[in-house]
């Protein structure tokens, strides 16, 4: 993680913004600042600090915290001390920076580098306040490009990671200029090769795309793909990856491409995040998808991303905490693996043989006022988007025509029983059906009852279910017979088959109200077999249940049908396509993590050819 840029804090600073060295203005102040801090650039905490009441900006935080991950802080913000407005310390300049740095703090509130946040202080009135908003929002837009000498630029940037930009922005660059630009300024005159067009991996049930998602789905044909299933960047800068920006999973004209190829009827199960899911939602309905449903995964094992109030009160006003140290055990230390954990601090913990944190006990009367208060739940769900392309027909001439609008319940159906006929199998760690490598459940069952409850909106995993259980007891589902009537004075038509031997619904199963639902085996560290990892320890910071996944494909897939993954990632979904017996279009745009892919492919033993 890159450092805070070293610009000097302690000797006053006149370069930042034109107004910068002004100490006030030609009003009279009605007090002096006893810090004396205006025309001086210094640390705070973000904190002390108010974004300006009434900015008319709207930035992507996200993109400007990418940016302070991979190059720091290079320049301070600029503060109204608020002696002539009535507003303490309120951001003049860099308001989304400071969003940013927030963020960041809370993502991260064990890293020192989120701690404070450089700031140069002026003291003006309201009037100049608003001069100084509008104007810095101004002159950022009316600057422009020199396209060749931008792209020039960004070749020499190896990732591009913390520019804003990304390999296909470069390609359109490059593009953009044309042949009569060959030689780019920068280069020596010598001319420039755009990027070579990075692999693709195939297979007989699949095809593997190195590359952007939005660039390689708008080169697939019109209603060329049956479902859509998907775990997007949740846009929430998860552990610090540059790709978690939730830049594509949030745009309409992303999910309009995602449209077109899907046939009519075709459904989309999209993964999001509790905090940005609404936003992911709002693209696939503004795109043109009928949002049918949302599904709920519940989980226990989540862990909460929270920032202590109180310690950070003691870390504001100076006091320091008794420091404990946790010593990086063999075992059943919860820190042992820090080794393989990417995150700065575990990291950290991992070089220095031990984790070290302040303590619980607070130091001052303000931080044991706000002893045990955070600022995030523990997360135990994660939402699903379910959505469908519409049609013109009904459900019944369409799934004729395209095999798609429906939802294939009974293959996804809660099992009662452990025991099932033919190739429908309980799984070991799973409530439902297991199916065929055709896509279908071949079971011999005298009714639809037979194979299990309706499946549910909500997925469980094993710990809540427990947890569902031992709140609601054990009940007896009890078995509702049909028992033929005869048509009496005071009825229509009659309760029954008449002329028919009397049938039962229901299931008749004893258990606690998880059987209700379906149930996935989920921890917070996939083992080995769920969570492939490269040759230099690579691993993705992600991965749902195969089990999981293989269900959602089951649902919204027709059998032998084809899936489009747009975000990949360690191809937990393309290895649930191949042993449902589905065809898998998936796409990843991060090189680290296709090996990974490759792994899944190769366990599920499909052959992979490079083309």
């Amino acid at each position: 993680m890159a450092a805070l840029s070293t610009f000097s804090v302690d000797k006053p600073a006149r370069c930042c913004f034109t107004l910068i060295g002004m100490a006030s203005n030609h009003k009279t102040s009605p007090f002096v600042d006893p810090t004396n801090r205006v025309g001086t650039t210094t640390r705070v905490s973000p904190s002390q600090l108010n974004t300006y009441h009434r900015n008319p900006r709207r930035g992507d935080v996200t993109a400007v915290a990418g940016s302070l991950r991979a190059n720091g802080q290079y320049k301070p913000i600029c503060v109204n001390v608020g002696t002539f407005t009535g507003r303490r310390n309120e951001v003049l300049a860099g308001n989304h920076t400071l969003m940013a740095f927030r963020n960041l703090a809370e993502a991260y509130p064990t890293d020192p580098q989120w701690a404070e946040i450089a700031v140069h202080w002026v003291d003006v009135d309201d009037d100049r306040a608003a001069r100084i908003v509008a104007a810095d929002n101004r002159t950022s837009e009316l600057g422009t490009n020199d396209v060749a000498e931008l792209a020039a630029l960004l070749q020499t940037i190896p990732d591009l990671e913390g520019t804003g930009y990304d390999s296909g922005d470069l390609a359109a660059l490059l593009d953009g200029i044309g042949a009569a630009t060959d030689d780019l300024p920068g280069t020596g005159g010598e001319p420039v090769d755009k990027p070579e067009p990075l692999p693709r991996y195939d297979g007989d049930q699949f095809t593997l795309h190195h590359g952007d998602s939005a660039e390689v789905i708008a080169t697939l044909p019109d209603n060329s793909v049956d479902a859509i299933v998907t775990d997007p960047p949740y846009g929430l800068d998860f552990m610090g990856k540059h790709w978690d920006t939730g830049a594509v999973a949030f745009d309409v004209e992303f999910w309009r491409q995602c449209l077109r190829v899907l046939r009519p009827g075709g459904h989309v199960a999209a993964f999001g995040g509790t905090r940005t899911w609404h936003r992911l939602a709002v693209a696939i309905e503004d795109a043109g998808f009928e949002v049918r449903d949302n599904m709920a995964w519940l989980y226990g094992s989540g862990f909460p991303k929270s920032l202590d109030v109180s310690k950070a009160i003691d870390k504001t006003a100076g006091a320091e905490r008794e420091t404990i140290r946790t010593p990086m055990g063999p075992s059943g230390n919860k820190y042992a693996k820090g080794l393989g954990d990417d995150r700065p601090w575990m990291r950290n913990a991992a070089e220095r043989g031990f984790h070290e944190a302040p303590g619980p006990c607070a130091v001052t009367d303000a931080a044991r006022q706000w002893q045990g208060w955070g600022t995030a739940l523990k997360p135990a769900f994660e939402p699903i988007v379910l959505a469908r392309k519409p049609f013109d027909t009904t459900v019944a001439a369409n799934v004729q025509e395209h095999g798609t609008g429906a939802l294939n319940i009974d293959g996804c159906r809660v099992a009662t029983t452990d025991t099932w006929e033919a190739t429908g199998v309980r799984s070991s760690s799973s409530s439902v059906l297991a199916g065929g490598q055709d896509g279908s459940l071949n079971v011999s069952v005298s009714s639809a009852h037979d194979l299990g409850r309706w499946p549910a909106n909500v997925l469980l995993d094993p710990f809540t279910a427990g947890l569902v259980d031992e709140q609601s007891g054990v009940s007896t589902s009890p078995l509702v017979g049909n028992v033929a009537h005869t048509r009496g004075s005071n009825t229509i038509g009659a309760f029954a088959h008449e002329g028919h031997p009397p049938s039962l619904n229901g299931h008749g199963d004893t258990s606690g109200a998880s059987r209700f639902f379906p149930i996935f085996k989920y921890t917070a560290k996939a083992a080995t077999s769920e969570r492939p990892k490269d040759d230099d320890g690579t691993a993705h910071p992600t991965v749902k249940p195969l089990d999981l996944m293989r269900w959602l494909v089951r649902l919204i897939t027709p059998p032998k049908g084809v899936v489009l993954e747009p975000f990949c990632g360690s191809g937990t979904t393309l290895e649930a396509c191949l042993n449902e017996g589905m065809a898998c279009v998936a796409i990843e745009r991060e090189a680290d993590y296709i090996p990974l892919i490759v792994q899944r492919i190769e366990r599920a033993g499909a052959e992979v050819t490079t083309a």
